[in-house]
Formats: structure tokens, sequence, C-alpha cells
């Protein structure tokens, strides 16, 4: 409906092409993609499987086919459910267009609403005891995700790229392919996990910038699971760790309940312990304060809780974030895709089992 808009109005058509790069054909989004070229011939699209190998890294051993077979001077990398608004590209390249010195522009990562009437109705007509327990689970689960990338993981994203620290996450970025080359394309980042960071210091060290779009990344993922949020956040650690190894102390401080407990110890020093209890109260509740109004920006519109919800999902995740740190730290081997890694300082990988 855009192109017949645009065709209307006599603008010229933007040059793109949609490269699909799927692990094998028994991918369930080889049928969808399959039926997406035919269902629009004239888009130009290709599918690439397999991928080639050209590291340890198997996101990076995926896209480097179609990285390669790229014919246009932007890239758009956009991984596995990710939902893209209408006009989020529009608002990444006009980002990209506001200096020159400009080359990588990302999404702050967040999630996509869910409506769940209808999983609702299904669970209820086929097993309403255990279905409705289940329901209830999942969206706690998926709220546990929103409260997690809109607040804590927003925070730390949006004041790093404040203060113009490379800060990069690559689910969904943009950047200039010619600047990539230069920093010797995709075969160059292989040895790394980690892609998008060491490829944001790349840029960096080029003398370009990378900067993040009004419009966030929404997580589109079928598999929200407790199990898989745990992990998913633990191997964000270890990278931390490993390539920032000043992050083991920085990593607890920046949480709540830590720094209210050294606060309330400070003030309980100065002012007695009976400043203690009042302290304890104020930050927790000032804390959680911000992070709602910083979800409410990232939202921009009706949130898909009430704020009981959020304050349970609040409190869940901060009482998480400490075991989950202390797990990412006796453990540095980091499973991810189809392989087990060994992490080594610097960010690099060492590989323990592939598949």
């Amino acid at each position: 409906k855009i192109f017949k808009k645009i065709s209307k109005k006599n603008f010229f058509l933007p040059s793109f092409e949609l490269l699909f790069c799927l692990y094998s054909r028994q991918d369930p989004a080889y049928d969808l993609a399959q039926r997406l070229c035919a269902k629009y011939p004239k888009v130009d699209t290709r599918i690439f499987i397999g991928g080639q190998r050209v590291g340890l890294n198997p996101k990076i051993n995926n896209m480097f086919p179609g990285y390669v077979a790229s014919k246009y001077s932007h890239l758009l990398i956009s991984d596995q459910g990710i939902y893209m608004r209408q006009n989020a590209l529009t608002d990444m390249v006009l980002c990209m267009l506001e200096r020159t010195d400009i080359a990588l522009v990302t999404q702050t990562p967040f999630c996509k609403d869910r409506n769940g009437i209808w999983a609702a109705l299904e669970q209820i007509v086929n097993n309403i005891c255990k279905k409705i327990l289940q329901f209830v689970k999942n969206k706690i689960i998926f709220f546990l995700f929103y409260v997690y990338f809109g607040g804590a993981h927003s925070r730390i994203y949006l004041a790093s790229h404040a203060f113009r620290f490379v800060c990069s996450t690559g689910m969904s970025a943009l950047m200039l392919k010619d600047v990539l080359e230069q920093c010797g394309g995709f075969r160059q980042f292989g040895g790394f996990l980690a892609e998008d960071y060491f490829l944001g210091q790349a840029f960096a060290r080029a003398g370009y910038r990378n900067v993040i779009s009004h419009m966030p990344a929404l997580q589109n993922s079928a598999n929200t699971s407790l199990f898989t949020f745990q992990e998913r956040i633990c191997r964000w650690i270890k990278l931390r760790i490993a390539m920032l190894p000043h992050t083991i102390i920085l990593e607890p401080v920046q949480e709540c309940i830590f720094a209210s407990f050294v606060g309330a110890l400070s003030f309980g020093y100065l002012f007695g312990q009976q400043a203690m209890f009042p302290f304890l109260a104020f930050h927790f509740i000032y804390w959680a304060t911000c992070d709602f109004i910083l979800i409410k920006t990232l939202q921009n519109g009706q949130l898909p809780f009430s704020i009981s919800q959020f304050l349970f999902c609040w409190i869940l995740r901060e009482l998480m974030a400490f075991p989950i740190f202390v797990k990412a730290v006796l453990n540095p081997h980091i499973g991810w895709r189809f392989g087990t890694y060994q992490l080594c300082w610097g960010g690099r990988i060492k590989p323990m089992k592939e598949s």
C-alpha cells in the first residue's frame, strides 16, 4: 500500500533487496520466506541456506553469504523475532543522515506487545486449571522481559550512548557497507561471540560514530520461558566480563538492591541506624519509579500491564539479578545456537562442543 501511494505521487521508489539467511531448509522460516518471494515477485529477494564458515561465531557464518552478495551501500541486520514498525527503517536512515561521520545506527532492545485473549480462550477451553496457570506463568515471564529490557537494560544502554561509550546491539542495526569493509568485513569478527560490540568498537577506531534510533527494536520471540530469560541475561554478563574485566565490579553495583544496601549502610554510619530504613524505602520507591517512567517512555503509549503487575515483576527481576551474576561468574562457558564455547579474556571464543 505504501509503494502504491508513493507511485501515485511520482516519487522515486527506494532501491533495496531482502536477503534471507537461514541455517537449513528445516528452518520454519524457510517456507514463509518462499511464500513471500512468490507473492511479491517484483521485490528483489534471495534466500541463502547453510551459511559459510569464516569463524566460530554462528551468526557471522550464517550471514556471510548474504553479506558477500549484497549490492547496496547500506546494510540492515535484523535478527529473527524482531518486529519492525512501518517507519522504523526510515527513522534509522534519517538518524544516519544527521551527520557525515555516523556509520552505525542501532535500536534499543525492547519488547513487542502481545494480545493474549486468543491464547487465553484456547487454554481455558482445552484444560481449565492447568492451562490457566500456564497462561498466567507465560504472562509473568513476558512482563519480566518487558521490565528488564525497558528498565535495567535500557537504562545502561541509553546512558552509555549518552556518554559516547560503545554499546551496540546487533539484533537490529543499520550500517555502511564500505565502512564495514574498511574494518575487515564480517570475517574479521568471526572469532568473537559479541560481534556487535566489536563491530561498534572497530567503527569508533576508524573515526565513525554509532547512534541510537528513536524507535526501539521490538523483540517478538515465541520462546519465552524463565530458563531462556536467565540464560540470555547470564550469557550477556559473561560476555561483558570477558570483554571489559572491570565490569565484574561494576555489574552488581548498578543493581538496585546492592546499591540500596550500600547507601543504607552509609546513611546509618553518618546519621545513625534509624536513618537506614527510610533511606531504603525511599531508594527502592525512587528507583522503581524511574524504571517505570523509562518503560513508559519507550512504550510511547498504553502499557500492557498494570502498576501492580509491574511492581511484582520489577521486584522479581531485582531479586534474580545477583544470583544470575554469580552464576555467570562461576561458569565462563557459553551455550549458544549450535555449540558450546569457552570465553577468553578480550572477548574471543574457543570451541568446546559444536554441532
